[in-house]
């Protein structure tokens, strides 16, 4: 996903973004492996389990493609 973001031009694609169910820290920490960022609380995103927040997650395209080249080497 990551790959075809940063591969696609018009319109160019700076961040991806995506939820996590605050209680789900093995997810959070798989996705901040991954190059993700906790940036927000979602108040009340799920309706009906509990809890209903979540975290908000950004991964900025241009940050992964240096890393993803760094760890090639």
């Amino acid at each position: 996903l990551i790959d075809a973001a940063a591969a696609h031009a018009k319109p160019k694609i700076s961040a991806i973004y995506l939820h996590v169910q605050v209680s789900n820290g093995d997810a959070k920490r798989f996705y901040e492996r991954h190059g993700f960022k906790e940036v927000g609380l979602y108040k009340d995103y799920y309706k009906k389990i509990t809890p209903h927040d979540a975290w908000i997650l950004q991964c900025d395209i241009e940050q992964a493609e240096k890393a993803a080249v760094a760890e090639s080497k």
